[in-house]
């Protein structure tokens, strides 16, 4: 299942070996009989080969599938690509693109699979983020997000001008901590952030994001400026990436403009770069996710979903602030 093609770490450095073994049997808990798959693409092939290798060690029926880049975030896959996503053990979407945001990867996880997806994932990202602890990550992941399934009322604000008030109420979050070794698991590598949908149709405000572009291939040269109302992004203010951004939302229809997630970084080994997967895992940072939220038990379903993160932004929860300049109060 492997493009020849392809160039093929043949031995992994120790460095390589310890960072893979991390992620394959702590992050994942693949086991000797388990079927093991890579999904991957020419943009993220050698991340996906130190994966594919590691979990060789361990398995003996793994397999790496190369396809194409899809043009965006949330594209579906074809019908076969989407029924080998569900025939497998573990699945890792290596992948240049997002297929979180999917119904493919939806109805594999019905189906028991369990799912590491880390779109845009880089070679050096990879060797350091997945060093981490994740089981340190999962100690403040978890009691946030229960503690925001408990709470009715968000507001997310900042000194660069976010202002964004919405209802969380009856909504529940997820704790993406890493540890994806339970039956149909998933969640992104590298992990660390709280999240959810607010209530559709309640987002009201303003959000700058100045941390990371909606658009992993749209460098953030200037703060995108975001008015919401009723739910929905109306106004769309900036550079070059704002106007790529309001470019998108034009292509897609109005589904793209919804607000679709409030997520918040727990991650102290990631940093601030152009990649999305990593700078919505920044510990304490928050990110607004924008598109479909089908995954967080919503209803906007549009082939699109992407995060825009905010730094050293002020959360409250209830009327309680429970994060600001980078400390939690939880």
């Amino acid at each position: 299942m492997r493009d020849d093609k392809t160039k093929i770490l043949k031995k992994l450095t120790p460095d390589e070996l310890a960072v893979g073994l991390n992620t394959v049997k702590v992050c994942m808990g693949v086991k000797p009989k388990e079927k093991v798959l890579v999904i991957t693409d020419s943009g993220s092939i050698k991340p996906a080969n130190i994966i594919f290798e590691s979990a060789k060690t361990i398995s003996k029926n793994v397999k790496l599938l190369q396809i194409k880049i899809p043009g965006y975030d949330g594209r579906e896959p074809k019908i076969k690509l989407a029924n080998i996503m569900s025939d497998t053990d573990v699945l890792f979407l290596v992948t240049t693109m997002s297929l979180s945001h999917t119904n493919a990867r939806r109805n594999a996880t019905k189906k028991g699979v369990r799912i590491a997806s880390m779109p845009g994932i880089t070679y050096e990202v990879f060797l350091r983020t997945m060093k981490m602890d994740y089981q340190e990550v999962e100690k403040l992941t978890k009691p946030l997000a229960a503690f925001l399934t408990r709470a009715n009322k968000v507001r997310v604000s900042s000194a660069a001008g976010t202002n964004l008030i919405m209802s969380i109420e009856n909504m529940e979050a997820e704790a993406d901590t890493g540890i994806f070794t339970d039956i149909g698991a998933w969640g992104n590598l590298p992990a660390g952030e709280s999240a959810m949908s607010p209530k559709e149709g309640t987002s009201e405000g303003i959000i700058v994001v100045d941390g990371c572009s909606y658009l992993d291939d749209v460098p953030l040269d200037k703060p995108i400026v975001l008015g919401v109302k009723n739910g929905f992004i109306t106004k769309v203010s900036g550079g070059t990436a704002a106007k790529e951004l309001e470019r998108t939302f034009k292509k897609l229809g109005q589904k793209s403009r919804n607000i679709a997630e409030l997520g918040v970084g727990t991650n102290k080994m990631a940093k601030l770069n152009s990649s999305i997967l990593e700078v919505e895992k920044v510990f304490g940072t928050v990110h607004i996710g924008i598109g479909n939220n089908i995954s967080y038990g919503g209803t906007c379903n549009v082939q699109f979903h992407s995060d825009g993160v905010i730094l050293l932004p002020t959360l409250e929860v209830d009327g309680k602030t429970i994060l600001k300049n980078n400390e939690f109060y939880v």
